[in-house]
């Protein structure tokens, strides 16, 4: 369990440093594009966001799981490149189309700019999983950060230079190419001209409905981007896509390193009930009780963090801010399902799920669509409760953890959560006629002084992990 947390950490830091940069790139971008070209861009990059999540879906999960030969490595590698290369054609096909159903030309020459792109994700997302099913955690989460860091370092030039909303694309070709570049170096691996057919049936097999079901996942997230530039125009989907930007930006630090951790240590333990439940309890009350009080606490802070960060311009993103962190406060059942369900070779029943999701996350934001972006936003809280529920019963079916004890699990947590949203609401309160600046930082000082005693009162009296020391 130490050995875990340790690696849960880096991963926590690396991806900090990821979701650090780029936020910087986002904020300079609200700042120097402003609403318009901000959403023109988000509305733009919909379709590269969602092709980029199947292509670190089943191959992926694949690779990083299985622990066959080297030679086994080849064929996914070409699978997920024909992946890659089938999204730039359809992302080629899909430009004018949607450049023109949104009466802006400038979405039409973006994607074709960004559409290569996915076929270069094929290679990296391939690199990044051999580096992953070799355990080697701690080299990838550094050279995230580098390349990361390189990548920000080059979009703020591009920003600086006046290259406008070019600027995030050269921004995502940095990233990739540095990843590529420093993946291969570090694991010493090219792929070969060798192609096995039953390897690939083998691979496809088990990849063919994670990709589906990361397909409609991503689908039904951002579905609202795309309905709100064709019914409410680059401005609306600015606000709606910033809000997530910042929410995403602390959540998906903490989700992304413990959804690889939960792939890389259940894996081998598909039959081990035991180990499963510990695994997944361990990791759980480690990452609720992170990041609940960081989402709640920008829920508070939501006002003062938009001024702060991209100006008054912006302060209609401020209640889909609190609306989208309540949301993803809910998700933290969401990260586990899939690893749990993956390692037992069942994807149909991901699949399932995800569709009946990203089906429900679609109908819920026509419903409250009227309401422009905050009805994105209401529609991710509906969602969010729907997930959560699913994903509980799913995770306690899987492992032989009982309501009882998931909700001792969860307690130091949601004690801590609420302690700390308690201390951010009384701070920014008595600096309420200061800067924007002072209120958010007295805000995020108390609140954190107090949620690290919180954490240090319930580690000393062995509340904290007590439920997962009882399981080994």
């Amino acid at each position: 369990m130490k050995r875990m947390l340790g690696a849960f950490g880096l991963g926590v830091v690396a991806r900090g440093a990821s979701q650090v940069t780029a936020l910087v790139v986002s904020i300079i971008a609200a700042r120097v594009l402003g609403q318009e070209q901000f959403g023109i861009y988000a509305i733009a990059s919909v379709f590269v966001v969602i092709a980029q999540a199947v292509q670190w879906g089943g191959v992926y999960d694949y690779v990083v799981k299985d622990r066959g030969t080297d030679a086994d490595l080849d064929t996914p590698f070409w699978i997920n490149l024909a992946i890659g290369v089938i999204g730039s054609v359809l992302i080629f096909i899909l430009a004018p189309l949607l450049g023109y159903g949104t009466g802006l030309p400038e979405v039409l020459y973006l994607m074709l700019a960004l559409a290569p792109s996915t076929t270069l994700a094929g290679f990296v997302s391939w690199s990044e999983a051999v580096l992953l099913q070799r355990a080697r955690l701690g080299p990838y989460y550094v050279l995230s950060i580098v390349s990361e860091v390189m990548a920000c370092t080059v979009a703020l030039l591009c920003f600086r230079g006046g290259l406008g909303v070019w600027s995030f694309v050269i921004y995502r070709y940095v990233q990739l190419t540095m990843a590529a570049t420093l993946n291969t170096a570090l694991t010493r691996r090219l792929p070969r001209m060798r192609f096995d057919r039953a390897m690939a049936h083998v691979v496809l097999r088990f990849a063919n409905r994670i990709n589906a079901s990361r397909l409609v996942a991503m689908g039904g997230m951002y579905a609202p981007d795309l309905l709100l530039g064709f019914f409410a125009g680059p401005a609306a989907t600015a606000s709606y896509r910033f809000a997530n930007r910042i929410v995403n930006g602390v959540c998906d630090m903490f989700y992304a390193p413990v959804s690889k951790q939960a792939w890389v240590s259940l894996s081998g333990h598909g039959e081990d009930i035991s180990a499963r439940t510990r695994i997944w309890a361990g990791l759980l009350q480690v990452v609720a009780l992170i990041v609940w009080p960081s989402l709640l606490g920008i829920a508070t802070l939501s006002h003062g963090l938009i001024e702060l960060l991209a100006g008054s311009a912006w302060l209609d993103a401020a209640p889909v801010i609190v609306l989208i962190a309540i949301a993803r406060t809910l998700l933290v059942f969401e990260q586990f399902f899939e690893p749990l369900l993956g390692i037992r070779n069942r994807a149909g029943l991901v699949f399932r799920i995800r569709s009946v999701l990203a089906v429900m996350a679609i109908v819920a934001f026509l419903i409250f669509a009227h309401f422009g972006a905050i009805g994105g936003g209401v529609s991710q809280v509906v969602i969010g409760l729907a997930s959560a529920a699913i994903s509980i019963r799913i995770c306690l079916s899987e492992t032989s953890l009982s309501v009882a004890k998931l909700v001792q699990v969860l307690i130091p947590p949601a004690f801590g959560t609420a302690i700390a949203v308690v201390a951010s609401l009384l701070a920014s309160a008595a600096v309420q006629g200061y800067a924007p600046s002072i209120r958010v930082a007295a805000a995020i000082g108390v609140s954190g002084a107090v949620w690290l005693l919180c954490v240090a009162a319930a580690a000393r009296m062995t509340t904290l992990l007590s439920p997962i020391r009882g399981m080994t």
